[in-house]
């Protein structure tokens, strides 16, 4: 989310957030974030981030649902300049943070809710209406047979 509107300031383009880690521009893949924990009952030992971002790139060869600052913009963008904003952005999130209100702001700027996805995981495949996020993140799905399904990771597919 943070990303999403550092985007949204700097270039005044509609960065949207895909559910769980995903940044779209015009419904296309501009930026994905990968995330690993290491956590025991009392204490987290470690958390690790990766943030990729299609600045200047031209990802559609290998993924013709993504894009890029340069394809959006029509210009080359500086690199330093994304890199600089967005850090600035998230150290005024981690200082200011109100932690309860993450996932309502989340939901300000996500593409996924109120929509048909196919999440894909190494043991199944779930379809239905995304309905909701809960507090810990998990996406609610309402499934065809009026069910609702919780889903805490996944690959996720806009139908």
């Amino acid at each position: 989310m943070i990303l999403a509107k550092t985007l949204r300031n700097m270039f005044n383009i509609n960065a949207m957030v895909k559910w769980p880690n995903d940044v779209l521009v015009d419904g296309k893949k501009i930026s994905g974030i990968l995330s690993e924990m290491e956590a025991e009952i009392d204490r987290v030992s470690f958390i690790s981030i990766g943030i990729g971002i299609n600045v200047n790139n031209d990802p559609t060869l290998h993924e013709p649902m993504a894009t890029s600052l340069k394809k959006v913009l029509g210009k080359e963008i500086p690199r330093k300049e994304v890199l600089k904003a967005f850090l600035d952005h998230f150290e005024d999130a981690l200082n200011n943070a109100d932690f309860d209100d993450v996932v309502s702001e989340w939901k300000r700027y996500t593409e996924t809710l109120n929509r048909h996805v196919r999440i894909v995981t190494t043991h199944e495949i779930s379809e239905g209406l995304a309905v909701d996020v809960d507090d810990n993140g998990a996406l609610i799905l309402k499934l065809a047979d009026g069910s609702v399904k919780k889903i805490i990771y996944g690959d996720c597919f806009h139908e």
